[in-house]
């Protein structure tokens, strides 16, 4: 019986999709609430009459790991 393995650029791409899946899910709001998951996480700053959203950086970030991460694929 012989066993197939995953090579190194499958692998990665997969771990990049799933980040991207990730993003998705926790971008996504929770039904019946304002806010969407990652902002229970990371709760947004009330500044004067203005609110400032920290998770929108992590997104941000994580966006920015997984296309720079498919673009140097083969």
């Amino acid at each position: 019986m012989k066993l197939h393995r995953i090579s190194e650029d499958n692998r990665k791409l997969l771990t990049y999709i799933g980040i991207l899946f990730l993003i998705a899910l926790l971008t996504y709001q929770v039904p019946h609430r304002s806010y969407s998951i990652l902002e229970y996480l990371i709760r947004p700053v009330k500044m004067g009459s203005g609110v400032l959203s920290l998770s929108g950086i992590v997104v941000i970030i994580l966006f920015i790991i997984a296309v720079r991460g498919l673009f140097n694929l083969e």
